[in-house]
């Protein structure tokens, strides 16, 4: 069964990234599958957001990197592995608004790890019926 995880992070106007934000998302062991993360409009790209798992800077991927942005919602498909309890990502977060805070909306999809073994292994399945029955001729 998938599980939804969602959480508010919000960081305080004039928040520099050497003083950054730091919220534990807690989570369930299995496999991140999908993620969403709202920047509401306002944002104008000066609130800042990375994910951590540990000292591993996982979104977006290399520790110079961050998400930032105005009036969008990033979403997208994974596979990270939490592997076990207690499963936790920090989200760190600034803001170089001089004037208003600013909040990132996440959302967290974990699946199962046998869950999502037996979806691989049913389109590994589909998939070769389709190629078998393509050599068929039956289409």
């Amino acid at each position: 069964m998938t599980k939804l995880f969602t959480f508010d992070v919000t960081s305080p106007a004039n928040t520099a990234k050497e003083a950054a934000v730091k919220e534990a998302l807690k989570l369930k062991a299995g496999i991140i599958t999908r993620w969403s993360i709202l920047i509401p409009d306002g944002h104008e790209c000066l609130a800042h957001l990375a994910i951590k798992h540990g000292e591993t800077q996982i979104i977006p991927w290399g520790d110079d990197q961050d998400l930032h942005g105005n009036a969008e919602t990033l979403s997208w498909e994974d596979d990270y592995e939490l592997p076990s309890e207690p499963a936790e990502l920090t989200a760190v977060a600034w803001n170089l608004d001089d004037t208003y805070p600013h909040t990132f909306y996440l959302r967290v999809w974990i699946s199962g790890k046998m869950e999502v073994l037996a979806m691989e292994a049913l389109n590994r399945l589909v998939s070769g019926l389709l190629r078998l029955l393509g050599r068929l001729g039956i289409r």
